[in-house]
């Protein structure tokens, strides 16, 4: 035997390792531009822990979305405009004004698998809201259901546009960007909702907000919830 050969230990790769290293390079890159192989050089190791651990990248793609929607949770828990609903739209400012790539996957993706999920989380989130608003109804009621529907079409128009860079005011005072997107959702909501009460103060410290909220959103997505997969290859395939 030769002694000279030193055989490295497998490196172990957990499902937290590759999701969250996917949420941030999603991030900060796009998911155009974020491959299995890439993802695999940041980590530093083979392509067959992600295929094997995660799946395919779309089911990749979906579980960032899922990290996605803890952050916009996190956020609005953070925001206290004094109204829940208001809280949810300026989260939805927040994130696609700062973190623009993981909206476009959250609200903008072609995915045919991730359509359902990404529905459902927004409906529960929607479901959320409605409870803990003022006025009369339920979810029951079609008139309260499509009130809020057109709640929810309107404000993904609005972040939309915001995401995209189209939403020209806000490029030309960014000083005010804030207290500005917080009159727009107030007027489309009092005019899409007759029971809708503006808040009457303005809300502050959005930015300090969405730190707070993704530095928490990073940690409860680090705790281990399933076995290591270990690395049988180390070279990147």
């Amino acid at each position: 035997m030769n002694q000279g050969w030193i055989v490295a230990p497998k490196k172990s790769i957990t499902e937290q390792d590759i999701i969250l290293t996917a949420f941030h390079m999603i991030r900060t890159m796009g998911t155009r531009s974020v491959t299995a192989r890439k993802i695999a050089l940041e980590i530093g190791c083979s392509t067959m822990p992600l295929y094997s651990t995660v799946g395919s990248m779309q089911d990749l793609n979906i579980r960032v979305m899922e990290i996605g929607y803890i952050l916009l949770e996190q956020l609005r828990q953070r925001i206290h405009s004094g109204c829940p609903l208001l809280d949810l739209q300026l989260a939805m400012y927040q994130l696609a004004e700062h973190e623009p790539h993981l909206w476009r996957l959250m609200f903008l993706n072609s995915l045919e698998t991730a359509r359902e999920p990404q529905f459902s989380e927004w409906r529960r989130l929607v479901q959320d809201i409605e409870e803990s608003l003022p006025g009369a109804g339920s979810l029951a009621d079609p008139t309260r259901i499509q009130q809020l529907q057109d709640v929810s079409y309107a404000l993904i128009g609005v972040c939309a546009s915001i995401n995209l860079g189209t939403f020209f005011y806000l490029q030309e005072r960014p000083q005010d960007q804030a207290s500005y997107i917080t009159q727009v959702f107030s007027r489309l909501n009092t005019g899409l909702i007759p029971w809708y009460t503006p808040p009457a103060a303005k809300p502050a410290g959005l930015d300090q907000a969405l730190q707070s909220a993704l530095d928490t959103t990073i940690e409860l997505c680090s705790t281990p919830t399933t076995p290591e997969a270990p690395d049988t290859a180390h070279a990147v395939s």
